[in-house]
């Protein structure tokens, strides 16, 4: 029996318990004291509210019930998230192998309300109070896939429930403020559930009215990490206990062993509770903004390429495969450098064997990013198959009246450089840069602009300009000068 096999099998096995588990657990519940749900919250986006969300907090205070009966259809609608009525089309190609299509109830159309309740002993019906979710953010920045990505806001953001955007990992990354309407009296449990998989990522117990901190941390809040691409959502429950609650040692066990799926409901018949709550989607990649200052030398290049199946972790061996790499920018504000069917080449080599990108062929060395207006601009690295050998001097796509500080890097028509050539796409990644002042200073190390002129405007600089050098450049002159300054200077 090979690893895929037994794999496989587990899975199967798993499944079959899991079955067993639910129908046991629909007994349970069918004695059980019937607690109130109190809150189902589907955890949104960036956009704190969506225009006409019923959940918006004014409509939501003339109105609480509209909101919560908006969320409760967005519960039960199968086609609302991945494992519903899409699923099947989506992997009808792909085995559970496939990381965004392995899926712990392939067999079934889900809702959200039926992932979390198979059996439908939870009622959805007993929902009647909204629960208020606010996450602090702040600038960070953080390491992903051998890269630096930055996050710029300072931000609190209060979910809407209805909100149909995707939150990133980073900006759910520390336990949120969760307040709703209870009795001083009355004990409580929280839960965040990964309704996707099936796992148990925050569990608070014996909670008092909505005092969280007073509460017993059982399993400390996680923050999600998706692997996959799809948009999975994660779920804040909070239940109305009967008397205080005691966790014994099978469950204990089972939130120390994560690579357990956790049944939820069983959990909830066992502990005497009752309840429900919401989702979201998360992006993975973080927004990464790099400044020009931290790009200007040479990049090293690591060309890593395995499998984009989930299991197993299998890397190709590609030492014997020519690559060429190409470095672009699609977001050059002159139409004369570049656009986004044409991009500006900032780098491009042919002929590499493996990993080994000093050895290629360079046809256009690296040129590192210093876009000379204040928005963001995108850098790509895309990495192709070659059938042949190419001759670097005959790869010449790029516009014919284009400055001979750019020659060969304005409007290059990468399409045809593939099509011609038959390159295969292996792998991209990319990056976002924005102006900073290390631009400023290239403009003066050029000579294009008298340091006073370069300078002015910035906080601590002074010096006065003479009136030869005062002189004033419109936004399009200012653009040119200051591209020209960058290739002039620093990368020849």
């Amino acid at each position: 029996m090979t690893r895929g096999d037994t794999r496989w099998r587990q899975e199967e096995e798993r499944e079959v318990n899991l079955g067993a588990q639910m129908r046991d657990v629909t007994g349970m519940l069918a004695k059980a004291p019937a607690f109130l749900l109190l809150v189902l919250l589907l955890i949104p986006s960036r956009t704190e509210s969506q225009p006409h969300s019923a959940c918006e907090k004014l409509r939501r205070e003339k109105d609480v019930q509209s909101c919560l009966d908006s969320i409760r259809k967005r519960a039960e609608d199968p086609s609302a998230f991945w494992f519903g009525r899409g699923y099947n089309s989506s992997c009808q190609s792909q085995t559970e192998f496939f990381a965004d299509c392995y899926n712990p109830r392939a067999d079934s159309i889900d809702s959200l309300a039926s992932r979390l309740s198979p059996t439908g002993q939870l009622d959805f019906k007993l929902l009647d109070r909204f629960m208020d979710i606010t996450y602090q953010v702040s600038a960070g920045k953080y390491k992903a896939c051998e890269n630096e990505y930055s996050y710029e806001f300072e931000r609190e953001i209060t979910l809407d429930p209805l909100s149909l955007s995707v939150m990133t990992p980073y900006e759910l990354r520390f336990m949120p403020k969760a307040w709703w309407p209870a009795d001083t009296k009355d004990l409580h449990t929280l839960v965040f559930y990964d309704a996707g998989y099936f796992a148990i990522k925050a569990l608070y117990v014996n909670i008092p009215a909505s005092r969280l901190t007073d509460g017993e941390e059982i399993q400390q809040y996680e923050g999600p990490l998706n692997p996959t691409r799809n948009e999975n959502p994660y779920v804040f429950l909070v239940f109305s206990q009967s008397g205080p609650v005691a966790l014994d040692s099978k469950w204990s066990k089972q939130l120390v062993d994560k690579t357990s799926g956790i049944d939820l409901e069983e959990f909830i018949k066992h502990h005497g509770l009752k309840g429900k709550a919401r989702t979201f989607s998360l992006n993975p990649l973080g927004d990464a903004t790099v400044l020009p200052a931290h790009t200007h030398s040479d990049v090293i290049v690591y060309v890593t390429l395995s499998m984009s199946t989930a299991f197993p972790d299998t890397q190709r061996d590609f030492k014997d495969k020519l690559l060429t790499l190409v470095m672009a920018d699609p977001n050059v504000p002159l139409p004369e450098f570049g656009n986004e069917r044409l991009p500006f080449l900032h780098w491009l080599v042919v002929n590499i064997r493996g990993a080994d990108v000093a050895a290629g062929d360079v046809v256009q060395g690296y040129m590192g990013p210093a876009p000379p207006d204040p928005h963001h601009h995108h850098y790509y690295y895309l990495v192709f198959e070659q059938p042949y050998k190419l001759d670097p001097d005959r790869l010449d796509y790029s516009a014919p009246n284009c400055s001979w500080a750019f020659r060969g890097r304005c409007r290059y028509d990468v399409s045809a450089l593939v099509a011609e050539h038959n390159l295969k796409l292996l792998g991209v990644t990319w990056m976002r840069a924005r102006f900073d002042e290390f631009v400023r200073e290239v403009y003066v190390r050029a000579g294009l602009l008298p340091r006073c002129v370069a300078c002015h405007g910035v906080p601590g600089y002074a010096v006065p300009c003479s009136s030869r050098a005062a002189f004033s450049l419109s936004e399009t002159a200012c653009a040119l000068y200051l591209i020209v300054a960058l290739t002039a200077s620093l990368w020849t």
